[in-house]
């Protein structure tokens, strides 16, 4: 039986981080989450988001939990404020049709 899973975004504030430092962040989280994902964890690398003026990343996670996105920081090396569970909502255009 599959375990449901939901989506995460895991909040980072790394002052003084550049574009290259972010890349080579999501490529560990991206390899890491691979890992676990071959060894049967329920966990998938969705992206990331850098706002440079903010000194802010968010990664972005669909898991059977957020301790499994937490784990996947651990084992990457990426550091990591918090996990928070999202709820994404489609776009709906003027007639409320997506």
């Amino acid at each position: 039986m599959a375990t449901a899973t939901h989506e995460y975004v895991a909040e980072r504030y790394e002052p003084g981080a550049t574009e290259a430092q972010i890349e080579a962040d999501a490529a560990k989280l991206a390899s890491t989450t691979d890992t676990m994902r071959a060894a049967g964890e329920q966990i998938e690398f969705l992206g990331t988001t850098f706002m440079p003026s903010d000194e802010a990343s968010f990664s972005w996670f669909r898991s059977s939990s957020p301790e499994l996105v937490e784990t996947v920081h651990k084992c990457a090396a990426v550091p990591l404020e918090r996990v928070v569970l999202t709820l994404s909502l489609p776009h709906l255009n003027n007639r409320g049709r997506r």
